[in-house]
């Protein structure tokens, strides 16, 4: 029979048995205080509400374990190497979207490659779309500079229909035609350019372009005498009121020597408004009013010595161009920088003499458009025979009878003015 007395003996020995028991364990597998004792590692981790076990070890304090402060440095690790992860995955994708785009230029599919230049702009980095725009400047460079005009027409075409205030690609849109002998059509990519150049930066770098255009060209004619194209060409730059008061200067100097006197003074007069320029336009006048330059003559233009009848369509005009033995309808159109007709009126005049002379990018009134462009031997333009005049084929419809556009190419060769009221237009020659 179990007694109480028993009971008692038999608690001392199983509490002596289970002391012993773990004293031996401390000693197989423990790690040693500060005093030489060893701490078994179960008891590291326990609570500091388990109290001492004997009385001379204790259980070190330990902070108690925030299960959501592990997870979130969990995450942040993960997020970490993910990012690292990401952001090689990220390289190694734009190395991957850089080098299609260049093999796209490459095997010259143009639009694919501006599509996938579009698809990606607002994913990729900076970065990798400044490289790949390097890519396209430096790709249009070498067309340029190799003469493959056709492909750089083509190229340039198809990036500024998406990209049209590209204000590289327009410069060299403008070198282009610098290149090709197309003085009036660079004037009008400058005129674009101007428009686009939002920051002082870009405004800076077409003005310096601008002018050195001006410079090289006015050495150029210069060296010819080919005075009546150059004063044709300052014309130009004035009415598109680009001039810098030094191409004042220098066109109202051609309209003096011209005989073109008071339109001369009119320019050199608001031209001597300008600080520093008082002088130089006192000293101009005097050299050709004091009879050693040359004899003051009346300006021309006060009478007209022809007119070509026109037809009026709502708001506008239309004027018969003849090419050869036939007539074209053109819509007078002052914005077009060359004259300009459709396909289908070119393939009717299929007889014509004309030579093909390459595909450009033109300036009208609705927008810039790409043309073949073909030199006809003789056209007639009211009362005068004009000689090798450019014209432009385009595979445009503009409605009704309209076959095509009339350009300042020709324009510019005569002092005309629109007489509204009577439906013509009057002709001087220059």
């Amino acid at each position: 029979m179990l007694t109480s007395r028993n009971l008692l003996a038999l608690l001392a020995a199983f509490a002596v048995g289970w002391f012993g028991r773990g004293a031996s364990l401390e000693k197989s597998a423990g790690v040693a205080d500060g005093n030489g004792a060893t701490l078994g590692k179960w008891q590291q981790h326990a609570s500091t509400n388990s109290g001492p076990i004997g009385n001379t070890i204790t259980t070190p304090t330990l902070p108690p374990v925030d299960n959501s402060t592990v997870a979130r440095k969990w995450r942040l690790s993960s997020d970490r190497q993910s990012s690292h992860s990401d952001n090689a995955s990220t390289a190694n994708s734009d190395l991957a979207l850089q080098d299609r785009f260049a093999q796209l230029l490459q095997q010259r599919q143009y639009n694919q490659a501006i599509n996938l230049y579009s698809e990606h702009e607002n994913s990729a980095s900076s970065v990798d779309m400044q490289a790949m725009r390097a890519d396209l400047l430096a790709y249009l460079e070498g067309l340029l500079n190799g003469g493959e005009t056709t492909s750089f027409i083509e190229l340039v075409d198809a990036w500024l229909y998406l990209y049209y205030a590209d204000i590289d690609v327009l410069l060299l849109l403008a070198k282009y035609n610098r290149v090709q002998d197309y003085p009036f059509e660079a004037l009008y990519v400058y005129q674009s350019a101007r428009t686009y150049a939002y920051s002082n930066n870009d405004g800076a770098r077409v003005t310096a372009e601008l002018q050195s255009f001006v410079q090289a060209y006015d050495s150029a004619m210069a060296a010819e005498q080919n005075w009546f194209e150059l004063q044709s060409f300052y014309a130009q730059l004035l009415e598109m009121d680009m001039a810098a008061p030094a191409n004042h200067y220098r066109y109202a100097e051609l309209l003096l020597a011209a005989g073109q006197d008071a339109q001369a003074q009119q320019l050199l007069e608001a031209l001597g408004q300008q600080p520093g320029w008082q002088q130089r336009v006192t000293t101009l006048l005097q050299s050709y009013s004091n009879g050693t330059a040359k004899e003051l003559s009346r300006e021309a233009g006060e009478g007209y010595a022809s007119a070509i009848p026109l037809q009026r369509i709502g708001d506008h005009f239309l004027i018969n161009l003849g090419l050869e033995n036939e007539f074209v309808k053109l819509l007078f159109d002052t914005g077009a920088s060359v004259t300009m007709i459709t396909r289908r009126a070119f393939e009717r005049l299929s007889a014509q003499q004309s030579t093909f002379l390459g595909t450009r990018i033109f300036n009208t009134a609705n927008g810039r458009v790409r043309g073949d462009v073909y030199r006809f031997e003789n056209v007639q333009f009211g009362d005068y025979q004009l000689q090798n005049v450019e014209i432009s084929v385009k595979p445009v419809e503009l409605g009704g009878e309209v076959e095509g556009l009339l350009g300042m190419n020709i324009l510019r060769q005569f002092q005309f003015k629109l007489d509204q009221d009577n439906a013509q237009l009057l002709l001087n020659t220059r």
